[in-house]
This record gives C-alpha cells, structure tokens and sequence, in this order.
C-alpha cells in the first residue's frame, strides 16, 4: 500500500483515502478536502496528522496514537479546519490551543450483582461540549450532553442475569466533528455485590491514588492482566511468542483452535498453511496447536515464522460431525479471548451470537515489524465459509 503521504502529491483538491491502516506522520499543506473511507492514521508517538494550510476539509477519519494517547497531540489542526466524523485516540491542537481531554479508553465495571440494578459514577473531563451515543445494551447514562469542565456522568445498568458479560462502546461527538470512542465492559455475576457508588467528585481523589499507571479501565481492582477491546492493535517490537486460547462457561460442545498462514495475496498457498488438529504444527514449527492454562489454543514463535508469510489468522470453531452442530457461541457464557505475549496476558472480552465459528485476531506484519489486530468476529455458517475466504476448499 502507497504512503499516505503520496495521496497529496498532486495537488488535487480532492483526496479519497482508500480504507486501510497507514502510518503517520502527515502533513497536509494545501486545501485539500481529504475523505478517509474510515481509514486509520497512526503513530506510536508524536503527532500523527499536521494541517499547515487554510480551508482544509476533514472527514470519516481515525487517527490514532498507540502509546501513551491520553498526553500527546494526535492531531494538529488550523482554525478553519472542518472535520467530520474524525475519531481521535489522543489530544488535539488548533493554532497552538491544546486540548485537556481527561477520558479513560476502557470503563471496566468488573463484577457486578445480577437481577439486581447496579450504578457506578466515573468523571469524565472535557474542554468543549459533547453528547453521548450510547451502543451498549443494558445501560443507561446520564446525562447525555456534556459541558466543558468536570462532568460526573452516572452509569445505570438495568437487572441483568446471572453470567451476562456487559460490553460495547459509547460515543463522545462534539459539534465540531471530532468524537472519541470509550469501551465498557462488565460482568453480572451471582452472589457479587450490589453497587451503588457515590458520585464521582467524592470519590476521585481516592481513586485516583489506587489507580495503577497501566490501568485506564476506570476500575479500582488491580490485575494483572491487561484489558483489550475489538479493533485495538497491540505492537510486537521485540516479542517472541504469543499464544491465543479461549475461555467460556457452560461449552456443551468442543471448541478447536485453528490458524491460517497468508501470503502476499492474504491467502494460504497450500493445505499445509491451515494449522489444526489434523495438522497441528506447520512445517518451518513457527505456528503450533497447543495448550496453555487448561486452554487448547495456537501458539505462534514468531522468530520461525518465514519471511514470506505476512499474516497469521488464529480462529475458534464449534466442532462439526459431519459438517452438522446445533451449537452456536451464543449459548457459551462469559466468553472470553486470551492473549499471552511472552510473559503479558490480555484479555478480550467477545461479544457473540450466532456463530460458529470466529476469527479471534489477527497477527500482520507492518514496515517489517509484527502486530496483532483484536477482530473477535466470524459466521454462522461455520468453518467451512472461514477456509474458503483464506483459500483452502472444504469439500
């Protein structure tokens, strides 16, 4: 794929940015109005995206910073900049004016009482208005417009049944086109206690001084493990061996893990690339079956992997006899993705249906450096569908 930065050489005032991941900086000198097709624009540190010229348009952009976000200027815009559905993980600058964004990227609420109606404060600080769109079922907020300054916002979630897993997103969009994306998560859970918190004011002080530094759930329960949500990449600068497993309540059924070695063309080239129970390690032993934790998985040495493969699928499917199962993710309770990147564990929360069979994440190489991408999505059609999107035909 073209440097983004090679979208802006010709100076044609209209610049359609092709949807995919591109690397920043990008300096935009010329009043282009620039579509981005909800590409993503990112930067481990620094600012991903400068605008140094008069009457720029921006719209269905992502610009994102993977470290440290919450203190470092994503974007640097001019006054007259216009944006439009530009999501911004990191603060922002207009003609040298910084913004003082104060958001978590997660809201984790841990475990919470079931068939009970729970409620949980947490402030979220801002420097212009903004009204929430809430996606998560089971909560309500309040309120829903927020003004400039500290804004204690109560989290009310309705009676949920026991083993219930709380997960999407809100939406914070402010008038000037610029929204920011927080995930929340929670789990209703038998015998937990019923919350009730004081608002947050109160409260924050407190908090805060609990808070470990790795930890932007908004929780005060200190883990070990790291948080992850759809859609987050994760650097793998460094790393030598990743295993992904899967966990669950109530599995009435096997579970197999499977992986997908790509090329150049994003499919396999031979049978040998599937990784499975029938051929459960790959022939250069970069990606194996394994176990892990009481957990069947795929373990990955990144370090034996070849140079030509360029993307590793790692999947879960329900096993099928005879290419026939009545049961689907949805009857699994409290699923959970797991992530262990030498000696870090991640957790990732799934938010299932009707499928049977779901790509966990994805492993790619990016400008000769390895990264995962958590997806957490598949079909309900089974493995069958997954195999022949990646090259292998399933008679």
């Amino acid at each position: 794929m073209k440097p983004i930065q090679q979208f802006f050489s010709n100076r044609n005032p209209h610049v359609d940015i092709p949807a995919g991941e591109y690397e920043g900086p990008l300096r935009i000198d010329y009043p282009y109005t620039v579509s981005g097709n909800g590409a993503t624009l990112w930067m481990k540190k620094g600012t991903a995206l400068i605008v140094e010229a008069d009457n720029v348009s921006l719209k269905d952009l992502r610009i994102e910073i993977t470290d440290h976000p919450e203190s470092t200027v994503a974007l640097k815009l001019r006054n007259d900049t216009s944006t439009a559905n530009v999501e911004v993980y990191g603060q922002e600058e207009r003609d040298g004016s910084q913004s003082t964004w104060a958001l978590p990227r997660i809201l984790d609420f841990g475990a919470f009482a079931a068939e009970k109606n729970n409620e949980f404060h947490r402030m979220i600080a801002l420097d212009t208005p903004c009204e929430i769109t809430n996606h998560v079922h089971g909560i309500s907020i309040s309120p829903q417009k927020l003004l400039p300054g500290k804004n204690d916002v109560t989290f009310s979630i309705a009676s949920l049944m026991n083993g219930t897993i709380l997960y999407g997103d809100i939406l914070l969009k402010t008038i000037d086109g610029i929204s920011k994306r927080i995930y929340v998560t929670g789990r209703a859970m038998q015998g937990a206690a019923e919350k009730h918190e004081q608002r947050a004011e109160a409260r924050q002080e407190a908090a805060e001084e609990q808070r470990p530094s790795i930890n932007l759930s908004g929780s005060n329960t200190v883990s070990k493990n790291h948080l992850v949500v759809k859609g987050q990449r994760i650097p793998l600068a460094g790393a030598k061996k990743l295993f992904v497993g899967f966990q669950g309540e109530h599995i009435k059924g096997d579970i197999d893990p499977y992986a997908f070695q790509l090329y150049e063309n994003g499919k396999t080239r031979q049978d040998k690339d599937l990784i499975f129970f029938g051929n459960p390690q790959s022939e250069n032993n970069g990606v194996c079956i394994d176990h892990k934790d009481g957990m069947q998985g795929v373990s990955i040495h990144l370090e034996n992997v070849p140079e030509e493969v360029k993307n590793i699928v790692a999947a879960f499917a329900v096993y099928e006899e005879d290419g026939k199962s009545s049961m689907y993710f949805s009857t699994v309770r409290n699923p959970l993705g797991k992530l262990y990147i030498d000696e870090k564990i991640y957790d990732f929360p799934l938010k299932l249906g009707l499928e049977k069979v779901i790509n966990m994440l994805e492993i790619y190489r990016y400008k000769g450096e390895w990264r995962v991408k958590l997806v957490g999505a598949g079909f309900g059609d089974g493995l069958k569908r997954l195999c022949e999107q990646y090259g292998i035909d399933v008679m």
